[in-house]
């Protein structure tokens, strides 16, 4: 399965920005000889963390950028994977990761579970509240948004779920760059499955956000990753047997003892 990372730095408050170029970058991606079949965005890609504009930024339910996701996903005949957006639901706001099939239809969204205070997500979003498992041609996979990956429990639950590919966006800055590449290759780790992280470029406010979006295997080791903190992107082949094979080799998950696991 050969999959794409669009690294890329998001005007603040900015749609019609956005997906201009998201549509020029993806473009350029297609171009590409070895073309993905998948390809994943960056956490809050149509707007960045634009809350004081809330309320004139937000999409319904996230239907505007299902709808521009899903014209690009029939014209090139790819997934989209990730990539959250404000929407505005019934709830209220939330932090919501979109996945579109190459028929352009939306077939599963993850509302970010971890609030990020730091950022005031927490004053002005709603929690999601549950997990969110998809079938990718067949492989069982799931998204999570940034700074869920710190909570161990929440990727264990995914993982007890027979997921074999997961998926990160995130708007994640300096000078937190070894938090991410450690959090992101543990889970991998731990988990035995592929991380295939996404991370924003660019300055917004006083955060400088450094990229570095990659792919870790089953085992740990990195694959794939964009060093240069700048726009790109990265396509890298994976190969969804390791996940059997590491977790027969390692059988963590037979060895779990969570009766054990109380005080």
């Amino acid at each position: 399965m050969k999959i794409g990372i669009i690294q890329m730095d998001i005007k603040l408050g900015n749609p019609d920005s956005n997906y201009k170029k998201v549509t020029t970058l993806i473009e350029e991606i297609m171009q590409q000889k070895e073309r993905p079949g998948v390809i994943v965005l960056p956490e809050l890609w149509t707007t960045g963390y634009a809350f004081n504009q809330i309320e004139d930024i937000a999409s319904i339910e996230g239907k505007e950028s299902a709808d521009f996701l899903g014209k690009l996903s029939r014209q090139y005949g790819v997934w989209f994977v990730g990539g959250s957006i404000i929407a505005s639901t019934s709830r209220g706001y939330v932090n919501r990761a979109q996945v579109i099939n190459p028929n352009g239809e939306l077939i599963a969204m993850y509302d970010k579970i971890h609030l990020f205070g730091l950022m005031n997500e927490d004053n002005y979003l709603v929690n999601g509240e549950k997990i969110d498992i998809f079938n990718l041609n067949g492989i069982a996979s799931s998204c999570v948004v940034c700074y869920d990956i710190r909570f161990c429990e929440l990727i264990r639950k995914i993982a007890l779920s027979k997921v074999e590919l997961l998926f990160v966006c995130a708007e994640w800055p300096h000078p937190r760059l070894d938090h991410w590449r450690t959090l992101l290759t543990a889970r991998a780790i731990e988990n035995q499955m592929y991380v295939v992280a996404c991370n924003r470029v660019g300055k917004s406010g006083e955060n400088i956000f450094f990229g570095h979006s990659m792919v870790i295997d089953p085992w740990g080791k990195i694959i794939g990753e964009l060093i240069e903190e700048k726009e790109g992107f990265l396509i890298v082949d994976i190969d969804l047997s390791l996940v059997e094979e590491v977790r027969n080799k390692m059988p963590v998950f037979n060895d779990r003892r969570p009766e054990a696991y109380t005080l």
